[in-house]
């Protein structure tokens, strides 16, 4: 499967062809445009030439029939005018030179008389004016010079409509027979030539350019430097696509590379606004979003960690002791199940102590509740400090405490037990009350060949009740 094209590359592309597209249109237009005009100019010029040609001829002999009466037709006249090359007769159009083909008449007025058919001496035309071609004035006795034959031009000429005062066609181009009234319609597009003052003829053009080698030239050159504009236009316009793609994709890449990092989890990111008014506006909101997610992931972080926080203490609350912050009964239990089950898979000791305070109601009916309520916090303090860490220490109820010495023997928990249960009847309890005394009765059980860690417990406390009744005060086991 084909991947899409990159921004840049389209790009680029888009610019090539709408620079190439501009080009053509352009330079296509503006070269059908200088054909339009070039052969509109050539026309009008060719069209001023034939009538100032046309004019001088009458200046010269009067009329058209006075010019072929001294033998000097129009083409010939035109033609010595022009210089060496003339104009090439069209296979269409009347003979513009003096001389017609064989058997045909004259162009202009009745054949001549005493000039026998066929072939002339010097071309067939009587002498004429001076070798150089210039004329002279009417009256004097012109005469034409016969001049060598020219080549005809490679290329058509225009062709010219000729006509007399009263619009007969004298020259029809083709298309108008000679002698015949010019057609109203057309009359209309000729232009009257006028001699001192009166209208003598009347001239129009028909024809299309055709150019010659200097023409054809000149268009080869507009050609081929709309190639090589067309060409350099390409080429421009890659570059700038290339210089304007290279800058887009630069900041869409560092767009791209802003979402990324959001997405992995960094959410402020900042990208550079500078650009164009669609990439700046996309800059400036992405971020604002940025900004704003960052600053919604804060506020939930805050939130969740004061959930969390509160969740905790919800759960300490749940498993702790109210009066004296140790766990309390439920927690133990659950903890000392698993406890015993892993002790008895990994072959270790586990020694569960239960501990009650010794003539506790009597110190409550005594002294207070008050007091016998800071006698429960002091002991589970002192218990909590000495036991430590390693081992779980709660408050099973009332005045009760449990232990649970995981990894302990039963000799070495009866050895901290004893530390413990003489460090609370050493404790100074005065300060509380006059003559006041407090003291524990231990008892521990560590055998794993119970069938639970409830059986355990229990095994314990009739050690516990062994303490007591052998006089309080002391550690008891089995």
């Amino acid at each position: 499967m084909l991947r899409p094209l990159s921004l840049r590359l389209q790009l680029i592309l888009a610019l090539m062809l709408a620079g190439l597209a501009v080009v053509v249109t352009v330079g296509g237009v503006a070269y059908l445009e200088l054909q339009r005009k070039f052969s509109s100019r050539a026309a009008q010029q060719a069209t001023a030439h034939f009538r100032a040609g046309v004019t001088s001829y009458l200046q010269a002999f009067g009329s058209f029939e006075a010019g072929e009466a001294q033998g000097v037709g129009l083409g010939d006249y035109l033609a010595r005018q022009r210089g060496p090359e003339p104009l090439a007769p069209s296979s269409e159009d009347e003979d513009l030179r003096s001389r017609p083909p064989e058997g045909a008449p004259e162009p202009f007025g009745p054949p001549r008389r005493g000039v026998p058919p066929g072939p002339r001496p010097d071309h067939g035309r009587p002498p004429g004016p001076p070798p150089d071609g210039r004329l002279p004035p009417p009256g004097q006795g012109a005469r034409w010079e016969p001049r060598p034959p020219q080549a005809p031009s490679a290329h058509p000429p225009f062709r010219f409509i000729l006509t007399d005062a009263q619009y007969r066609v004298l020259l029809g181009a083709g298309s108008y027979p000679r002698g015949e009234p010019l057609p109203e319609a057309q009359r209309a597009l000729a232009e009257p030539v006028q001699v001192e003052g009166k209208v003598r003829a009347y001239v129009s053009t028909e024809g299309v350019l055709s150019p010659g080698q200097d023409d054809l030239a000149y268009l080869a050159a507009m050609r081929q430097a709309l190639m090589v504009g067309a060409l350099a236009a390409t080429v421009l316009a890659a570059l700038l696509g290339l210089a304007l793609g290279t800058g887009l994709s630069a900041r869409l890449r560092r767009l791209t590379q802003a979402v990324r990092r959001m997405h992995a989890g960094e959410l402020l990111q900042r990208v550079d606004a500078r650009g164009s008014a669609e990439i700046e506006a996309l800059a400036l909101a992405f971020n604002r979003m940025s900004e704003a997610l960052a600053r919604s992931d804060a506020e939930l972080r805050a939130s969740h960690a004061t959930i969390s926080m509160q969740a905790r203490q919800l759960k300490e609350l749940s498993i702790r002791d109210a009066l004296t912050g140790l766990y309390n009964r439920r927690h133990f239990d659950e903890s000392v199940r698993q406890m015993f089950e892993q002790s008895r898979l990994q072959r270790q000791d586990l020694t569960l102590v239960l501990a009650d305070i010794d003539w506790f109601k009597r110190i409550n009916d005594q002294y207070s509740h008050a007091v016998g309520d800071e006698v429960l916090r002091r002991v589970a303090a002192l218990l909590e400090r000495q036991l430590g860490a390693a081992h779980l220490l709660a408050r099973y109820g009332g005045e009760e405490f449990v232990m649970a010495l995981p990894g302990t023997p039963l000799q070495e928990a009866a050895a901290v037990c004893e530390q413990l249960r003489a460090s609370v009847a050493a404790q100074d309890w005065s300060e509380l009350a006059p003559r006041l005394q407090v003291s524990l009765s231990m008892g521990l059980a560590a055998d794993l060949a119970a069938p639970s860690a409830s059986a355990l417990l229990e095994q314990a406390d009739a050690q516990l009740y062994r303490a007591k009744d052998a006089g309080r005060n002391r550690v008891c086991h089995a």
